[in-house]
């Protein structure tokens, strides 16, 4: 995976006193703030974590909400790599404010 995810440095949050993953931690401010879904599933798809059908499947959703979401919704389930690596997306991702 040449230029994906070098591991979750970083990419952990505590909320309630309980040690989480940034994604996970931070899910309702990454639907509502994140607008370049694109950028992500494209990102995403070259390290192998979507499938094409996959990354069609949500770029058909109308709102970046959704596909935000949407994109949540898999790389939770996905697992710690996953979610190390939208972390590392979002990281590299200049327009994104901080949280």
């Amino acid at each position: 995976m040449a230029g994906g995810p070098m591991g979750s440095e970083g990419s952990v949050c505590v909320k309630n006193g309980i040690c989480q993953h940034f994604v996970v931690c931070y899910q309702t401010a990454l639907i509502n703030r994140v607008s370049d879904t694109g950028a992500i599933l494209d990102k995403l798809l070259e390290w192998g974590f979507i499938s094409h059908e996959r990354y069609g499947a949500v770029r058909s959703l109308t709102t970046t909400q959704a596909q935000m979401r949407d994109i949540l919704r898999l790389v939770i389930s996905a697992g710690e790599a996953a979610k190390d690596a939208l972390y590392e997306i979002l990281r590299r991702m200049k327009n994104l404010r901080p949280l």
